[in-house]
């Protein structure tokens, strides 16, 4: 979100870079007075649903029921040798064991595919069981109301990212553990923009700035 004169950059490892506008959006509720909230799995299935796609690009800005994922306690700069061996993930990475976030704001993109064979899948790992590769990150917030009806996605982000810090960003993941999982990330309601990813305009490459 460029606010001003800041104009906001990332350096990263590795990773995706989707550029381009979002050609759809459409706004988030769980139907059921019964359910109150549906795993994001789900949501990111819908979307592909519509589409008629086996791949998409989203964010959701969305009053969430815990967000569950795992984070680098470390930069990867400052870590030698392979940063998810073990012991060495133990100081490296936390993971959510609980869900402590309940009726709070998420921003939340990320990729999605049910091509196993797109040039995406080295980025993406299987969540949900909908058959579903993704890779997508959170960041969680203090609760703010979220407009219905047709928004902005430049407002809505730019508003919370003025008025609020993020109390965590995570790599969200499903914890699906037998006996203690906790599940994944669940949605209550918000809004999400979303588009067809045109893999023909696909690069690959080293991690760049």
């Amino acid at each position: 979100v460029i606010m001003g004169d800041l104009v906001p950059n990332v350096t990263f490892h590795s990773g995706i870079v989707v550029n381009g506008e979002y050609e759809n959006a459409a706004s988030l509720d769980v139907c059921s007075e019964d359910v109150g909230s549906v795993p994001l799995t789900t949501v990111v299935d819908n979307l592909l649903s519509l589409l008629h796609d086996s791949s998409v690009a989203f964010t959701l800005v969305a009053e969430v029921n815990g967000v569950i994922g795992a984070a680098m306690r470390t930069p990867l700069s400052g870590i030698e040798g392979n940063p998810f061996s073990f012991p060495a993930v133990q100081d490296n990475v936390y993971f959510t064991t609980e869900r402590t976030v309940y009726r709070q704001v998420a921003m939340i993109t990320g990729v999605a595919t049910r091509d196993e064979q797109s040039p995406l899948s080295n980025y993406l790992r299987p969540m949900g069981s909908n058959g579903l590769l993704v890779h997508i990150h959170a960041a969680v917030f203090p609760y703010s109301p979220i407009p219905k009806g047709h928004i902005s996605i430049y407002e809505v982000s730019g508003n919370i990212l003025a008025n609020h810090s993020a109390a965590a960003v995570l790599h969200c993941l499903d914890d699906d553990r037998a006996f203690d999982g906790i599940g994944e990330t669940e949605v209550v309601r918000g809004a999400v923009w979303f588009s067809r990813i045109d893999m023909a305009a696909s690069t690959t490459g080293v991690a760049r700035r």
